[in-house]
């Protein structure tokens, strides 16, 4: 459960490095939002 916690850990950050250089961090602010609401839902 960890190993994938990490990974779920890593694609997000991923993610929002790439929209950042992409987008200008057009969606880094929905990603944050959403990672909070994932974060929650499991207790943390």
């Amino acid at each position: 459960m960890l190993k994938g916690c990490m990974i779920a850990a890593f694609a997000l950050l991923f993610l929002a490095l790439w929209d950042h250089q992409v987008s200008n961090g057009k969606y880094t602010d929905a990603v944050l939002v959403m990672t909070k609401q994932i974060t929650r839902s499991f207790g943390v």
